[in-house]
């Protein structure tokens, strides 16, 4: 993860969710550097209540491609909207936090977790794949070795939201995402294709996440309140898109989403940098973990209560 708004909300989406066993977490620079996205993600953790967090690792500060360029613009100075510089009074509201990272590195925790839990593993990424192509330069056969690798990335038939062709995640560091595309074993790719068709509003925000209360929902409130000033729906109502939630979402619930069969492959260098190219292999079908499968349709209502239901956690958390 490269925490970003989307990804705190996703995370958070995660740590609510039972049917998920959160075994390891990873950064990575994007949104912003990675000693900020490793502390927004320490921060989640402990806006939660999290009694006995995963491993926490620093992921890769520099793309294979080059220096990953960051999207302050759209996350905010510190990737949470503004959020870690609020201050009640004197003290500041998500203060430094007290959980620190693990020694070990990225690729090393992603390798021991695969070795570890093996088919049992599903892997989501939703930021740049950095830290995935180093862990396949450790273990080529990695995502062979797992249940499914999850990706938040890509623009199929639909345009980039960083170029006309690319997509933030891909472009990024492209390179890397083109190693992960040529591994082999079963991907979901679920980009702007679907995630565009998913939309938090900020009436979300005011007449259902934060009338629960809590430290949960006053975050939430608190990070999109930037985010949701960039962004604005198709019907012009304040808000943003859910892109890296629904990558979580699909984990909990395979009938969120449509997709079909494909090779997919990244465009690393030229006027096209970033660009994801699905080769189609069959007719949509059931999306079920087998090879590579591109997402093309999603349940957005369905969506949309799962996340609003379970961002806060349940009643007795919040």
């Amino acid at each position: 993860m490269d925490p970003g708004v989307d990804d705190a909300l996703a995370l958070l989406l995660a740590l609510h969710s039972p049917e998920l066993e959160i075994v390891g977490l990873t950064t990575v620079a994007g949104n912003i550097g990675v000693e900020q996205t490793t502390r927004n993600m320490l921060t989640v953790l402990e806006v939660a209540g999290v009694s006995d967090p995963p491993p926490v690792a620093m992921g890769a500060a520099v793309g294979l491609s080059g220096p990953i360029e960051r999207a302050e613009h759209v996350h905010g100075r510190d990737g949470l909207g503004g959020a870690v510089e609020l201050r009640d009074g004197e003290a500041p509201r998500y203060p430094e936090p007290k959980l620190r990272p693990a020694e070990l590195s990225a690729e090393e925790l992603i390798v021991s977790a695969v070795r570890e839990h093996g088919q049992e593993l599903t892997i989501i990424a939703t930021g740049p794949l950095t830290n995935i192509a180093r862990a396949l330069s450790r273990e080529p056969r990695l995502l062979r070795s797992i249940q499914e690798l999850i990706i938040m990335g890509g623009a199929f038939a639909v345009p980039g939201n960083v170029t006309n062709h690319a997509e933030f995640n891909v472009s990024a560091d492209p390179q890397a995402a083109a190693i992960v595309a040529r591994a082999g074993g079963p991907t979901l790719w679920v980009g702007l294709d679907v995630t565009h068709k998913t939309f938090l509003f900020r009436r979300d925000v005011e007449e259902e996440i934060l009338p629960r209360g809590g430290r949960v929902a006053r975050f939430v409130a608190d990070c999109t309140a930037f985010y949701m000033d960039r962004h604005r729906s198709p019907n012009g109502a304040p808000g943003c898109y859910l892109h890296d939630p629904l990558a979580v979402a699909v984990a909990i619930d395979r009938t969120l989403v449509g997709a079909r069969p494909a090779q997919v492959e990244v465009v690393v260098e030229g006027e096209e940098r970033g660009r994801t190219i699905a080769r189609w292999l069959g007719t949509p079908g059931p999306c079920e973990p087998r090879g590579a499968l591109v997402c093309t349709t999603v349940d957005t209502p369905r969506f949309r209560r799962l996340f609003l239901e379970r961002i806060t956690g349940p009643p007795e958390q919040r």
